[in-house]
């Protein structure tokens, strides 16, 4: 009688097994369990390992496949966001340096005068568009061009108006770019007055 219950408990325990089994295999292919079972099947020695790669080797492709897809897509968002934070960083300097009503050191009138007057016409160019029957231009796509244009220093030229329209200037991106730099470097410098400086758009005490 004991070796009836014996029996009979080695079948239910197969039959859970293969139960197991195939809801592996509905889960997650036949190739997965193809390879469970054959883990699981007697056998003389241990399987080797390419024996095991071969019963895997289509899920293994598709796997590198995804996780390469995966990765590319992490690759795409993180240039965005690096993209993002450099257009930021460069707004930022442009509206420390256009129009202070405090000016720098001893010259009120510093944002107005020089280089520092071609970056509030740049600024005018790029957030201050208008249509020709006067509506603002909302132009996402021209604010990044103008800006990468900026950034990176290129040959192409602009017109620039004043406000009262009655000068132009034309300024490529490259004299732009080097008007930028110079006023944000007077303007991060340390001041011989004392107090606190601003350097890297933070207030730090000297």
């Amino acid at each position: 009688r004991e070796h009836v219950v014996d029996g009979r408990q080695r079948l239910l325990g197969r039959e859970q097994i293969e139960h197991k089994v195939f809801q592996l295999g509905a889960a997650y292919g036949v190739e997965l369990k193809n390879f469970v079972l054959y883990l699981l099947s007697p056998k003389q020695a241990l399987p080797a390992v390419d024996d095991v790669l071969a019963l895997l080797n289509g899920r293994l492709v598709a796997e590198a496949d995804h996780a390469r897809h995966a990765v590319d897509i992490l690759e795409h968002e993180l240039s965005l966001e690096l993209d993002n934070g450099r257009l930021f960083r460069l707004i930022a300097k442009l509206n420390f340096i256009i129009e202070r009503p405090t000016g720098v050191g001893a010259d009120a009138r510093w944002s107005e005068t020089g280089d520092r007057y071609l970056l509030k016409l740049f600024h005018d160019y790029v957030f201050h568009q208008t249509y020709q029957d006067g509506r603002p231009a909302i132009d996402f796509g021209h604010v990044v061009d103008t800006l990468n244009k900026l950034d990176v220093g290129v040959d192409e030229q602009i017109v620039l108006m004043s406000r009262d329209e009655k000068s132009l200037l034309v300024v490529s991106y490259r004299d732009l770019k080097r008007c930028f730099h110079e006023a944000y470097t007077e303007l991060i410098k340390p001041s011989s007055t004392g107090g606190a400086s601003l350097s890297g758009g933070l207030w730090q005490p000297r």
